[in-house]
């Protein structure tokens, strides 16, 4: 019987590798990787790790060389099975392995006891996989002497997956703006069986869109290398977690300056975010101006606080009195700006929209709006109106007290105690 020295189990296990030392600059979608290496000799040689290949950002491999004169790539074996025409392996048929010769691999064509069958998706072992190449090889051609250089590479296989933040408060039963805590994770991402060592990590929070595509071997063929210059560690102190280091080319920077392992095919959390934060519950209705609408329908229950720092885009669970309340996602948001957080209707609360239209000519336009709020709660709400409207349509506002007209819309933003109810009435005049 043949030796079989190659099954699927053992292909797998081809890519696995040791911890690779390197510095990570994690983005939203994907990850620029950073690593020292040793480069002497007339080249310098790398192949990816072999389920990582397909996961390199087209003209993002570099390698800090001032000696380097050009790269060539090598392609990985397009099809495993098409090495092997003409020669013997086995493939499974009838639930066991038997021995086969690969007559068209791109048929999937065997010849079996002298008959031939077609076995499409069929499961080979292989006798010999000496010198088959698994993912591209590339070689930088180098007239220098022996030298420490950085090899730098980005990949869609890692990156910053998300950015989960908690917002807990105490009981809602008073109204008043209530000191409450944020914490917040950042959620990396590593596809590939590569295991990383990083003495750090920056994450860089934004709009980042790299030109993602499948890497072109053959315009990668003697193409010209522009070296940079190696970025200086951070010297920052430890800490505990993420920290804001200010903005960079219209994005967020952060940096993790603690030693981290991020292992194969898996996600790991960072913490983020530990801040205290006051936070205002509010109802809210917004709506387009229509002189003529009635309706009634319920109110948002949203959360406003001022961001601590900068807020990288996320989603947000609400938690009131250790109660899950609510869920939502959050864009990028600048530090001190304020954010909206909103979690659905309320369940008992809604507005009454009444409007009656009192002229119309081919000149002008005149009506009556009244919107009306009952507070069957036992304890105060916080209500903000707003509907956005022209500013040709000149507004009159009596009854209750807030009321504001600003630029392109109005508001209102009141406090309704318990059994009360406050009414809004608007006289609207367009003139055409």
């Amino acid at each position: 019987m043949q030796k079989i020295l190659w099954t699927a189990a053992a292909l797998l296990s081809l890519s696995l590798v040791s911890a690779r030392a390197a510095d990570l600059t994690l983005y939203p979608s994907f990850a620029e990787i950073r690593e020292s290496v040793q480069v002497f000799g007339s080249h310098f040689d790398w192949t990816p790790a072999a389920d990582s290949s397909q996961f390199l950002i087209a003209g993002s491999l570099d390698l800090s060389d001032p000696s380097v004169t050009s790269l060539n790539v090598s392609p990985p074996a397009p099809n495993i099975l098409a090495l092997f025409e003409g020669k013997q392996v086995k493939v499974r048929f009838h639930d066991e392995f038997v021995p086969a010769k690969v007559i068209k691999a791109d048929l999937s064509l065997f010849e079996i006891d002298g008959e031939f069958v077609q076995l499409g998706g069929a499961e080979v072992l292989y006798p010999n996989l000496e010198g088959v190449r698994y993912a591209p090889t590339f070689v930088w051609q180098r007239t220098g002497s022996a030298t420490q250089a950085q090899l730098r590479y980005a990949t869609t296989a890692v990156a910053w997956e998300n950015t989960r933040y908690t917002l807990n408060m105490p009981d809602e039963l008073s109204n008043a703006s209530t000191p409450s805590s944020l914490i917040a994770w950042a959620d990396i991402r590593n596809q590939s069986s590569v295991v990383y060592s990083a003495p750090k990590a920056t994450l860089f929070a934004g709009d980042v869109l790299p030109q993602i595509a499948p890497y072109n071997y053959q315009q990668a063929q003697n193409r010209n290398i522009n070296s940079f210059e190696s970025t200086p560690g951070s010297t920052a102190s430890p800490r505990s977690g993420v920290s804001s280091s200010g903005e960079v080319g219209g994005l967020q920077r952060f940096e993790y300056p603690l030693p981290l392992r991020l292992e194969a095919k898996s996600q790991l959390s960072l913490p983020f975010i530990r801040s205290s934060v006051t936070v205002r519950r509010v109802l809210e209705y917004t709506n387009e101006f229509d002189a003529e609408a009635n309706f009634k329908t319920a109110l948002q229950r949203t959360y406003r606080f001022v961001a601590p720092q900068g807020l990288p885009s996320g989603s947000v669970t609400v938690r009131e009195n250790e109660q899950l309340v609510g869920q939502t996602d959050i864009g990028n948001t600048a530090q001190d700006t304020i954010v909206r957080v909103s979690v659905g209707k309320d369940f008992d609360i809604k507005i009454n929209r009444n409007a009656l239209l009192l002229e119309r000519t081919e000149k002008i336009k005149r009506a009556r709006i009244v919107f009306s709020v009952k507070n069957t709660k036992s304890r105060p709400i916080n209500l903000r109106l707003s509907e956005t409207l022209s500013d040709k349509i000149k507004l009159e506002a009596s009854g209750a007290k807030g009321f504001k007209r600003v630029p392109g819309a109005f508001t209102l933003e009141s406090e309704i105690a318990p059994g009360q109810t406050l009414s809004l009435t608007l006289l609207s005049t367009e003139v055409f």
